[in-house]
């Protein structure tokens, strides 16, 4: 039988490289473990192509007319436009001259996105320009900038299916019954959170994989009380003694902490039928049942150490630190009109035109829903379960809330 040699070190050195990472094999504890989501892949290739393109003078930045024609007629795409001038004009929103990354991406992203499994970005960008070319050549006269927004929703009517298109009947009519309720409705907490706005396609995909990637954040709170029955004198010309029972609240904790969860959100399909976008954001998080045992023994331990008093009120929530609830998301920013604001919106809503406001808003702004779906797997820090007062706590002695149950 015949011995067995070692392997050389230029050989196994040779193995070592030419070694495949197991199905199913577990990383090692503590190790990153990198995963390019299909938003950042996708992202990644049109912005490749659009600096190709842009790239041609020199100047990477934007895409002139001299650029576009030439790319359109490059062997790669070989595209003859019967409208070139009109479709490089519906690419520039802004009216700038020339168009960059974030007006290519506004006018390519959806189509590329929506079947990035079945094309590359070369023959998205063709099927764009088509459609571009096909609505603007439908419309009579020379194209007005109404035309060139319908050319543009157009083209990207297939990639937009199953995205919302306006405002619903009911939330008019809610409008109509109570003009505040602007203040509670999607476009309203959008430009709410004007300051926080998204600007341009690689900021919302920035955004979305962050929410992906994120862990999901436990918050346990505890709330002691007790009832006391007080005695006062009440003076209206003559003096009386009335008893009443008070809810006095006492020591209050709270902690947090993170857990790691399996994201299983799907990728993300920007909607682009409007050039603004009220991004409504959920979270659907569950414990994993292998985890569940564990988190409720921390929790109820915690609770436990900090059970001070006759009575408690408990919560205990999660949610996604990057999250918003209603992200204003922008795809170009070409300027905001002067209704799109908060202050026009409280505006609406004390003069009761509301429903006015909303109308104006429907025009300049779409609205998406995005649901996080995660399932937590285990903690990632540990949960505090000192005492009273002690690390990881914030304690509150509140004065009595007055409850008057009888004279």
């Amino acid at each position: 039988m015949a011995a067995r040699v070692a392997p050389t070190e230029e050989l196994q050195e040779e193995q070592q490289g030419d070694q495949q990472p197991v199905v199913g094999e577990q990383p090692v504890a503590g190790a990153v473990v990198s995963i390019k989501r299909p938003e950042a892949a996708a992202l990644d290739a049109l912005r490749g192509l659009f600096v190709r393109i842009a790239s041609l003078d020199g100047d990477a930045s934007s895409v002139t007319r001299e650029e576009f024609g030439a790319f359109c007629a490059c062997p790669e795409l070989r595209l003859e436009l019967t409208s070139a001038d009109a479709v490089f004009a519906c690419l520039d929103v802004d009216g700038s001259g020339g168009f960059g990354l974030d007006e290519f991406l506004y006018a390519v992203a959806g189509r590329y996105m929506a079947q990035a499994d079945a094309m590359d970005p070369v023959e998205a960008c063709r099927q764009v320009l088509r459609g571009l070319d096909a609505a603007l050549a439908a419309a009579p006269g020379e194209p007005s900038a109404k035309a060139l927004k319908e050319a543009h929703v157009a083209s990207s009517a297939v990639a937009m299916e199953g995205h919302k298109t306006g405002v619903s009947c009911c939330t008019y009519f809610l409008t109509t019954l109570v003009p505040c309720y602007v203040c509670c409705e999607d476009h309203g907490k959008a430009v709410a959170n004007s300051k926080e706005k998204l600007v341009g396609m690689e900021q919302c995909m920035d955004y979305i994989i962050r929410c992906k990637d994120s862990g999901v954040r436990y918050v346990w709170e505890i709330q002691n009380w007790h009832y006391e029955t007080q005695t006062y004198t009440d003076s209206e010309g003559k003096t009386k003694t009335r008893r009443v029972k008070v809810k006095v609240k006492t020591h209050f904790a709270r902690t947090e902490g993170m857990l790691a969860a399996d994201d299983a959100t799907p990728t993300f399909q920007p909607n682009l039928r409007k050039a603004n976008v009220a991004l409504s954001c959920e979270l659907d998080a569950a414990v994993d049942g292998a985890l569940r045992a564990e988190y409720d023994q921390r929790k109820h331990m915690f609770y436990a150490t900090n059970t001070t008093d006759c009575y408690q009120d408990k919560t205990d929530t999660l949610d996604l630190p990057p999250m918003q609830k209603v992200a204003h998301v922008t795809w170009v920013d070409a300027g905001t009109p002067w209704y799109a604001g908060a202050c026009a919106r409280n505006l609406a809503a004390a003069t009761c035109t509301g429903v006015c406001w909303l109308a104006a808003m429907d025009g300049y702004m779409g609205m998406q829903q995005v649901e996080f779906k995660k399932t937590c797997t285990g903690f990632l820090s540990p949960a505090p379960v000192d005492g009273p007062g002690g690390a990881g706590h914030l304690s509150i002695r509140a004065g009595p809330l007055t409850v008057q149950l009888g004279r």
